[in-house]
């Protein structure tokens, strides 16, 4: 600044205020850039929220606002150009995507890149369109691969629409709800899908319940146990009817959601990395529990279930046997139950930890024999004690031609081979006679007894010498 020597007035100076401009097209310069995604040279995520933080607008009563979000790829195939061909060309592939685009689309559309390999714009779209002719116009377009230098990428694009509806909008979950979408179009095989608001809601329940298992991992035993808990479903020896075991299912109370299927949260554990300590926590509690029946005199054997993806960690052997030496129970009254894989089959590792835990002791069951992979060529080297076979076999034993074709064979060839052949699915007299008559080894179901909570299964093993009924 400069000072007058006619007054104590500071004005401006001239360089300074050069400089003032320039940092003020410095920061302008920045903001912009801000806005702006470097590999596609397109509008972000940020821009958008910003242009359509107060709203869509259409240009008639008729339309609706419609947010439009594309995805190139499922994270998988990225994954895997990644790996083969480096960053460097999945950035090319989007912005040959983002050229293709840009294209189709009228100048008046402003298109956004919201994600890695995902796209949005805005439309205004008559309610009665349901299949406008810009996403046709997407769908041809994308058939055809990208050639990123001179390699044609196969797209496997997902395309989901959004209606903005009512007066508050929120551009960030209009975006989300837009996504969501996309997935479904490539879960349900579409070329596109509008956001189904029960689907949303199944896929936020699914975060929840990973998020609430997650927690429910790390908290103190008695915070879990509140939860979680094991029942025990009795195996009854076919030749004797005398109960020879039992299998350990996962019990779930959620404290707001009650009952949780473990169809449902275990698959969404072997989805991701909850599976090992969820696996490891029922191990825990199941051979703790062996340990005390064997104090009150219950000779029964508990049968663990496992995921293949438990058998492929280093350590699962390791974990297994060190929990029996931990509790003092012997390896032979512990099995471990798991469905067969192209995953477990084709393991070196998986197959040695199989070999080893069966070495020391513990019993390996192949579970739902006949409904998965079931490779005859892995079954005559599997390192396992018994085959169980599926029970949609057998729910139908009694009325299925086929299937009485099929069971008595699976039995015939199970023992050639040197396995103990269970049933599980039992429901009828009739099935449970069928069985004994086959010379089946084991069953259960509910004919024998439901899954049955520790206590009340304590009080049906000594209700009787022999028991087969609940």
């Amino acid at each position: 600044m400069v000072q007058t020597e006619f007054q104590d007035v500071m004005l401006p100076d001239p360089q300074e205020e050069q400089k003032a401009d320039a940092a003020f097209g410095t920061a302008e310069a920045l903001q912009k850039m801000a806005r702006l995604d470097p590999v596609s040279g397109l509008f972000n995520r940020r821009q958008f929220i910003e242009d359509f933080g107060f709203g869509l607008s259409a240009e008639s009563n008729d339309e609706q606002n419609v947010v439009v979000l594309l995805t190139l790829a499922t994270t998988e195939q990225f994954t895997g150009i990644i790996r083969a061909l480096g960053h460097n060309f999945v950035d090319e592939v989007v912005r040959h995507g983002a050229s293709r685009l840009r294209e189709l689309l009228s100048d008046e559309i402003r298109l956004y890149h919201v994600g890695q390999q995902s796209f949005a714009f805005a439309l205004s779209l008559d309610e009665n369109d349901d299949a406008p002719r810009i996403l046709m116009a997407l769908e041809r377009a994308f058939s055809e691969p990208l050639i990123c230098n001179g390699i044609p990428i196969r797209n496997q694009v997902g395309i989901g629409l959004n209606r903005s509806g009512g007066v508050v909008f929120d551009a960030s979950e209009a975006l989300r709800g837009a996504f969501v979408a996309s997935q479904d179009s490539r879960r349900k095989n579409k070329s596109w899908a509008w956001y189904d608001e029960s689907s949303d809601q199944a896929h936020l329940r699914s975060f929840r319940l990973l998020a609430d298992l997650g927690r429910l991992m790390d908290a103190p035993d008695q915070v879990t146990a509140a939860q979680f808990s094991l029942h025990y479903q009795p195996k009854i020896d076919l030749q004797t009817g005398g109960c020879c075991g039992v299998e350990a299912l996962m019990r779930w109370t959620h404290p707001n959601l009650g009952f949780i299927s473990p169809v449902e949260f275990i698959s969404l554990a072997e989805a991701t990395a909850m599976i090992t300590p969820l696996t490891r926590w029922v191990f825990r509690q199941g051979v703790a529990q062996r340990a005390a029946w064997h104090r009150e005199g219950i000779n029964a054997r508990i049968s663990l279930n496992v995921s293949p993806i438990n058998l492929a960690e280093p350590d699962f052997a390791d974990f297994v046997l060190e929990t029996c030496r931990e509790k003092g129970v012997a390896p032979e009254m512990m099995e471990i139950e798991f469905t067969e894989s192209a995953q477990t089959m084709d393991s070196e590792l998986t197959l040695a930890q199989l070999s080893r835990l069966r070495d020391e002791g513990v019993r390996v069951a192949i579970d739902d024999f006949g409904s998965g992979y079931s490779n005859m060529r892995y079954l005559r080297s599997i390192p396992a004690d018994a085959l169980k076979i599926d029970k949609s076999f057998i729910l139908t034993l009694d009325t299925d031609d086929k299937n009485r074709k099929i069971v008595p064979t699976i039995i015939d060839l199970g023992q050639q081979l040197g396995f103990a052949v269970v049933a599980e699915g039992i429901e009828t007299a009739a099935s449970y006679n069928t069985l004994t008559d086959w010379g089946c080894d084991e069953g259960q179901g509910f004919f024998m007894s439901k899954p049955l909570a520790e206590p009340v299964f304590r009080d049906w093993y000594n209700s009787c010498s022999h028991p087969k009924v609940a």
